[in-house]
């Protein structure tokens, strides 16, 4: 049989040193707290069944689900829901564009000499130009000078203008 340390004063006191405390939990308090917790269970129950009985049914509105739906539906025309191929494709779509966008060069507005060019293109400008010094605005890199016809946005970049459409 098992032998319980308080039978046992050398085996308590070697349990106090470890720092366990020796002690038992008095178990007859258990059905006391078990009782207790089960009478204000209900007590809170009671109570509120109690409020619920005493508001008023007419301030309470019911809402039919068909109601809540209609109200979160957008208008007519619906939107298109796009099926996740679809939308892998469009994202697979957007970053090409971006890509070409980045490595090529082209006209933003050719009546206001606005054009862009590929990132590559300028960076190795400003590394070789530095960033420039004057105060914000619109600073021009490359105008054409007086009677020069510009035909393409390479000649642009590269330097070369045409002169009177050559």
């Amino acid at each position: 049989m098992h032998e319980h340390p308080k039978d046992d004063p050398e085996l308590l006191s070697e349990i106090e040193k470890l720092g366990y405390d020796p002690r038992d939990v008095d178990v007859s308090q258990t059905p006391k707290h078990a009782i207790f917790l089960y009478v204000g269970c209900g007590l809170s129950m009671l109570i509120a069944w109690v409020v619920m009985l005493v508001i008023d049914k007419d301030q309470v509105t019911t809402v039919e689900p068909a109601a809540l739906t209609r109200d979160r539906m957008p208008e007519e025309p619906y939107p298109i829901l796009q099926s996740n191929i679809t939308a892998k494709k469009d994202i697979e779509d957007l970053r090409l564009e971006e890509k070409v966008r980045a490595e090529s060069a082209g006209w933003v507005d050719k009546e206001a000499g606005i054009a862009h060019i590929p990132v590559a293109t300028a960076i190795d400008l400003l590394l070789e130009e530095g960033f420039p010094t004057e105060p914000a605005g619109v600073v021009d890199v490359a105008a054409p000078e007086e009677g020069a016809e510009v035909t393409d946005v390479e000649d642009v970049v590269e330097g070369t203008i045409m002169e009177d459409g050559q």
